[in-house]
């Protein structure tokens, strides 16, 4: 089985994950402390590639191993190919293939490298909105206690001066993924509910958290600021994608819906925090084997903001429109009956419902921001144009555009 995020799924079964997966309809049992961070990551004092070309067996037997690297673990060739393309990707994304000198050793034989973008602009809008430094800080700092999987790391680094960066992760191509044009299954939207409550949960109001300084608020002057940006690129949004717009929202004026959002930022500043992932949609998401649970990437939007803005990108993002309709507010009630006695003891259910509410429409401006957007290829174009569809209709159907003239 292909995974468009990740190329070919390789041979070597690589996983971050407690239990176990079913692939090719065979179970195959894995090690928890092997593949999910047991502590936190430092860089070993390595550079930071700036291509591939510059990842050879010296650099992936010190990132991986550092001075202890010898015998049957020792990395003797290294080939690599991108993947990820069309999948909204902000970085380069490697599959490493490794050899070993002395047969398959005991290191993995493949890992997946980020770097930094080759893009000028993506690279450049990625450092000053702090998406490089805040995954490695993730890696570092919180991904040994987050409450949610992610895949081992192995070695990270960010580099201030030139906006560089790197992290070596685990592989985790042989889980099972879905395709997010086709949209979440119904067991599956259950399964990342509730791995998204166990997050939100045990980084509810956390002052740990509070005193992470790289952590930002989501609701912050970046958010009112690209509000604006909003608000300049309503017409051209119109223009480009006025014919495939649901009928409520083509009389709305571009001012309203940026006040509104303003509103709305506003209004979930106030609101009680925990950790979000930030990018929490289909094609960042792998599930492991009975009991299922989920393996979530790239964390370099995450931040301190209420939990139903996760839950929102979730449904807005990877759920069609259809089963949206259908379960929304069954899996919103489930996440807020998975949160503590004490969580819901000052948060209720009609609080979840009206932070999901505001969240939906905030998460329009991304549907708008992509209108400037050239996709590199074909899944990208589909991808850009089904997310905008699936928001949009949650707009509509929460009688959201109504509240952008009010």
């Amino acid at each position: 089985m292909s995974d468009s995020r990740y190329g070919c799924r390789p041979p070597a079964v690589l996983l971050s994950s407690g239990k176990s997966v079913v692939r090719a309809g065979v179970i195959s049992s894995f090690d928890t402390q092997t593949h999910v961070v047991p502590g936190p990551v430092t860089s070993h004092g390595r550079r930071i590639p700036a291509s591939p070309e510059e990842v050879g067996p010296g650099w992936v037997n010190a990132a991986l191993w550092g001075d202890s690297a010898g015998g049957t673990s020792t990395v003797s060739e290294v080939s690599s190919e991108a993947i990820g393309q069309g999948a909204g990707l902000q970085a380069q994304v490697l599959r490493l293939h490794l050899a070993y000198k002395k047969g398959p050793g005991r290191g993995p034989a493949t890992l997946i490298l980020k770097l930094a973008s080759t893009d000028p602009h993506v690279r450049a809008t990625a450092v000053a909105l702090g998406f490089y430094e805040r995954e490695v800080r993730f890696y570092r700092d919180l991904a040994h206690q987050v409450g949610l999987m992610s895949p081992k790391c192995y070695w990270c680094d960010f580099d201030f001066e030139t906006g560089s960066f790197g992290i070596l992760l685990a592989d985790l191509g042989p889980l099972a993924s879905e395709d997010e044009l086709c949209g979440i299954s119904s067991g599956r939207l259950d399964t990342a509910i509730g791995s998204l409550a166990d997050l939100h949960n045990h980084w509810w109001g956390a002052p740990d958290l509070q005193a992470c300084g790289w952590l930002p608020r989501a609701i912050s002057a970046d958010a009112h600021g690209a509000v604006e940006s909003f608000r300049q690129l309503w017409p051209v949004f119109l223009q480009e994608s006025g014919e495939g717009l649901p009928a409520a929202t083509l009389h709305l004026d571009g001012d309203d819906f940026a006040d509104a959002m303003h509103h709305a930022l506003d209004d979930l500043a106030c609101r009680p925090w925990t950790l979000a992932h930030g990018s929490f949609r289909l094609d960042n998401l792998f599930f492991t084997g009975a009991p299922e649970h989920v393996v979530a990437i790239d964390w370099q939007k995450c931040s301190r903001t209420v939990g139903a803005f996760d839950i929102a990108y979730l449904l807005t993002q990877s759920t069609s429109v259809e089963l949206r309709r259908e379960r929304q507010w069954d899996v919103l009630r489930a996440w807020h009956e998975r949160l503590s006695s004490k969580v819901k003891n000052s948060y209720s259910y009609e609080d979840a419902v009206a932070d999901y509410r505001l969240s939906v429409l905030v998460w329009l401006l991304g549907p708008v921001s992509w209108c400037t957007l050239k996709p590199p290829n074909k899944r990208a174009e589909r991808l850009i144009e089904t997310r905008r569809q699936r928001t949009l209709s949650a707009v509509s159907d929460l009688g959201l555009a109504e509240l952008s003239c009010t």
